[in-house]
């Protein structure tokens, strides 16, 4: 039921996951010190507009007068399109991640497929596009830009329609119904094969288990909130409040990265950050890792080469300190 506090609140929840996921995602665009992988690039891109749909008519939410219908024509197309997009997102990010695990349980990397990379960076967008033009087919054939209207919250504008919105469940439940047994077949193997990944330092490792746990919640997260917009017993407004905040917890899991922390503290001399599990080349080459934290010194030199001898992975190591700070990032 519309209410002014319920819009207020709504609103500023809105400006809050817009603000947070464009900062995170030009933190990572503009530092060059900020490596992340194509998926996780395409994951907060994603997110971004997701938040953005549900605030494309503000200031149009009170009152009798409908918002402009080209505005709420086209924000009727991201509401539909966006869950789809970064369901499918999630899936492909943790594909990519479930790729480098199974790799390393044998002690090697998996070898970089260009193929198989640009499919998961394009499905997504394959996916939104495809919910993009079923709601036009539902829209303009017969002229029935009257379905196009302000939602009974005033929250935002929908289409009077129930078929995108059971076609979107439907995209979400398979990506949830892949996601799940894909994450409980990850800590299967990170668990059976751990001793694998303890070779590659502790600061990897680390990062390793982070991310899992970071993917986890987050999943978590996002199948309760999303299994609640089928949910009778929650009042409207509290649950497109929740939706909402589903961009704010995917910024805290997946903007609070290390080297993205970093990036904020732009007075500061930005440091290179070698330990990452994914170093940015190019978009559709992006997936390597890297298997040392800092390497400052001859010491810390010569304790990588003794690990290097010890595992059956292939490392391409600079000869001296200044080939090192040249490299940046040391990786396989």
């Amino acid at each position: 039921m519309f209410t002014r506090t319920a819009v207020i609140i709504f609103d500023v929840l809105v400006l809050i996951s817009v603000l947070l996921t464009v900062l995170t995602l030009l933190l990572a665009v503009l530092s060059r010190n900020v490596s992340q992988s194509a998926g996780w690039y395409g994951l907060m891109t994603g997110w971004v507009i997701y938040a953005l749909s549900y605030g494309l008519i503000v200031g149009y939410q009170e009152g009798e007068k409908e918002p402009p219908l080209g505005v709420c024509a086209f924000q009727t197309l991201l509401i539909y399109a966006a869950p789809a997009l970064v369901a499918t997102n999630f899936l492909c990010y943790y594909v990519e991640f479930y790729l480098i695990i199974s790799g390393l349980r044998k002690g090697k990397l998996r070898p970089l497929n260009q193929m198989r990379t640009l499919a998961l960076a394009t499905l997504p967008w394959l996916v939104f596009l495809i919910v993009i033009i079923m709601v036009l087919i539902l829209i303009f054939p017969g002229q029935r830009l009257n379905l196009v209207r302000r939602s009974p919250t005033h929250f935002y504008c929908h289409l009077a329609n129930k078929l995108p919105s059971t076609i979107n469940a439907a995209i979400i439940s398979v990506m949830i119904g892949i996601a799940l047994p894909l994450e409980a077949w990850t800590g299967f193997v990170m668990y059976w094969h751990w001793d694998a990944f303890r070779r590659l330092g502790e600061s990897d490792c680390q990062i390793y288990l982070t991310i899992y746990i970071r993917l986890t919640l987050s999943t978590i997260c996002a199948v309760l909130a999303f299994s609640s917009a089928t949910a009778r017993c929650v009042m409207v407004d509290i649950l497109l409040t929740i939706l909402v905040l589903v961009a704010i917890v995917m910024v805290i899991a997946f903007g609070t990265q290390k080297d993205i922390l970093r990036a904020c503290l732009f007075w500061r001399r930005e440091e290179q950050y070698a330990s990452m599990i994914f170093k940015k080349s190019t978009l559709y080459n992006t997936t390597t890792v890297a298997v040392v934290d800092e390497l400052r010194d001859d010491h810390s030199i010569a304790s990588v080469e003794t690990w290097k001898k010890d595992s059956s992975i292939s490392v391409s190591l600079p000869t001296s300190p200044k080939s090192i700070s040249d490299h940046g990032k040391l990786s396989f």
